[in-house]
């Protein structure tokens, strides 16, 4: 694809070896169970590739038997992300991430998460992702699930007028993306995130142990498949404009507190963010009790023991901008702990509460969706 052609067409799959069969590196075999595949076969293969149910709304479906787009959008399809694009130079820098061999050297240990909003995003000593789906790795899922008719290249015409008139000029500009299109674009950003995650073979190693890829692929077939992948040029011709990866797989690693400011400013105070800091209220209380700890330990008390040295100095004593300095910052300590203790007490009574609230008009909605009462 030259750059500049904005074609959705039916885009050709990214690669064409099956990586998932045994067949490719060595033809000679003949499976037991499959010993001819015919297209009925591979099709049933794939159909073993899906996710066994999708959770929707808090509605748990399972394919029927192919699961629909919106489902794989769901699986494929960072939303939240998307939508903070603009801030997300906040949070992670636009480059490949780092291999799994060099998180592990960062001291972070990697937690495995089905939700592609947080994969790759990394906080507290642990990273988050989203082990690779055996259906991407499928050629046939990208000839017969994300084929599509979307219109092709348009033009638009600009006139320049400053002074005297000037030739028009003509630039392509990109239709709005069909969905084929979307989870296209994110089904190949996901794959080119794991071809910078497993450079080596050791990165190949640590990806089986944590169960990153189906244990059926090999390091050989793993090296064909990035291979195919970055045949035409590497990832920034993949990158290139905005037609063929989704903008979030453009930023590698991110922040989850940033994440997170970024999600509480833009949507109060009540918003959850990206994952939640707080899973219980011990660790809500935790955290804080051991914030004011620091800072009383490390700020407040070696000032107030200066202070009380100086105090016991003849000079000092009868410095009487001193004094007042030494009176004044001892009232500050006082009140300045006690407030924090207040404030901290009164965000848990209104969290508490806030969480109280929300629950219950979710168990009235979830309630009247479903059309029954259990209390």
């Amino acid at each position: 694809m030259s750059r500049g052609d904005f074609t959705h067409n039916s885009p050709r799959p990214p690669f064409t070896t099956d990586i998932l069969s045994q067949e490719q590196l060595n033809p000679s075999y003949t499976s037991p169970h499959h010993p001819q595949q015919s297209p009925q076969s591979r099709e049933a293969a794939l159909l073993d590739q899906f996710p066994a149910s999708f959770l929707t709304n808090n509605n748990l479906t399972a394919p029927q038997p192919l699961p629909t787009l919106n489902h794989i959008e769901q699986d494929l399809n960072p939303h939240r992300l998307h939508s903070i694009t603009p801030f997300l130079h906040l949070a992670g820098r636009p480059v490949p991430p780092r291999p799994l061999h060099y998180q592990l050297l960062l001291n972070r240990t990697i937690v495995l998460s089905e939700r592609i909003n947080v994969h790759l995003v990394w906080g507290q000593n642990r990273i988050f992702l989203k082990p690779l789906p055996r259906y991407l790795l499928n050629p046939l899922f990208w000839t017969s699930h994300l084929a599509c008719n979307c219109t092709t290249t348009t033009t638009t015409t600009t006139t320049t007028q400053q002074q005297h008139e000037i030739a028009p000029t003509s630039q392509p500009t990109p239709p709005p993306p069909c969905q084929h299109h979307r989870i296209s674009r994110c089904a190949l950003g996901l794959l080119l995130h794991y071809a910078s995650l497993i450079p080596h073979e050791s990165d190949f190693t640590i990806a089986q142990e944590k169960h990153l890829l189906p244990p059926e692929i090999t390091w050989p077939k793993w090296r064909l498949f990035v291979r195919e992948l970055l045949q035409d040029g590497g990832s920034d011709e993949l990158l290139y404009g905005s037609d063929r990866v989704a903008e979030r797989f453009i930023y590698g690693e991110l922040r989850l507190n940033r994440l997170n400011l970024i999600n509480w400013v833009l949507h109060g105070l009540h918003s959850r963010g990206m994952l939640t800091p707080w899973d219980s209220y011990g660790k809500f209380f935790r955290d804080h009790v051991t914030l004011m700890i620091g800072i009383t330990a490390w700020v407040l008390l070696p000032i107030l023991s200066a202070m009380e040295v100086g105090l016991g100095t003849t000079i000092l004593n009868e410095n009487a901008m001193f004094q007042a300095a030494s009176y004044g910052f001892t009232m500050f300590s006082i009140l300045g702990l006690v407030g924090a203790v207040v404030i901290m007490g009164v965000v848990f009574v209104t969290v508490l509460v806030w969480n109280w609230v929300r629950t219950l008009r979710f168990e009235a909605a979830r309630a009247r969706s479903l059309g029954r009462t259990w209390r």
